[in-house]
């Protein structure tokens, strides 16, 4: 019985043009070559441990056109089903954490899916809003809380009791988009478009950065005159970045 194990030196980066996978010798490293795919020449980026993580990764998944694994047996017939249990088996092993994944070398996110991400959110924050309210309403018949019709009539205790109701749903919906934005890089309507914000380093930005720098600053900013529809513009700017991703050092990047 004879084995064989999927090359460690070598690392996977995308096209700049058709942004299809490619793989490369770590000592190529620096070096130009030609896309496998759209025979574009492009620039092979410095070998890293999640490019080498995905380049095996790839490898273990093309089992089926005889790529071969650590314990696979060359004189035995494996069935599809098989080799791709093998195939996900060593792409565990071999998988980068989120946070460890480099995103340096990905396209910047188009304007479109970018407003498209943003309105999805708005529309998830009018709705969580509209939830509120009927909450609201239906525990003010129970007498719960203050109804909004004549609030006035009211004991400060039942209006305090009817503003928590109303904010409770758009509250829990913010908090959610928080964990997501520091956690993924992303919020709901982001997840849906494919795109992610990711620090200038590539990486996943954190809480401080993401959610206090990106959002809670640009909120306090867009009192300032103006500020919004300098920010949009911004973002037709050759980098891509809008005004308040300059502000928390951060870009949007596509990343279907």
């Amino acid at each position: 019985m004879s084995t064989t194990t999927i090359p460690s030196n070598q690392l996977e980066f995308r096209c700049t043009r058709c942004w299809r996978s490619n793989l490369a010798d770590v000592s190529q490293s620096g070096a130009s070559v030609e896309c496998q795919a759209c025979g574009e020449e492009i620039l092979v980026p410095e070998a890293s441990v999640d490019r080498i993580a995905r380049a095996q990764a790839l490898l273990a998944n093309e089992l089926s056109h005889d790529v071969a694994v650590p314990k696979l047996e060359l004189d035995k017939v494996y069935t599809n089903q098989e080799l791709l249990k093998i195939a996900n088996e060593e792409a565990k092993k071999t998988s980068v954490p989120l946070k460890k994944m480099d995103f340096s070398g990905y396209p910047p996110a188009p304007l479109t899916r970018r407003a498209f991400a943003y309105i999805i959110d708005q529309l998830l924050m009018v709705t969580a809003w509209f939830c509120g309210i009927l909450l609201s309403a239906g525990m003010a018949k129970l007498g719960v809380c203050a109804s909004f019709v004549d609030f006035d009539d009211y004991s400060d205790g039942m209006k305090v009791s009817s503003l928590i109701l109303v904010s409770s749903i758009p509250i829990s919906l913010g908090i959610c988009q928080w964990i997501l934005l520091s956690t993924l890089g992303q919020t709901v309507g982001k997840c849906l478009m494919w795109v992610r914000i990711v620090g200038m380093s590539g990486r996943v930005p954190g809480f401080l950065q993401v959610v206090v720098l990106r959002n809670w600053v640009r909120n306090l900013l867009a009192f300032i005159p103006f500020f919004s529809q300098i920010d949009f513009l911004f973002a037709f700017g050759a980098s891509g970045r809008s005004l308040h991703d300059w502000i928390s050092g951060t870009r949007v990047v596509e990343v279907l």
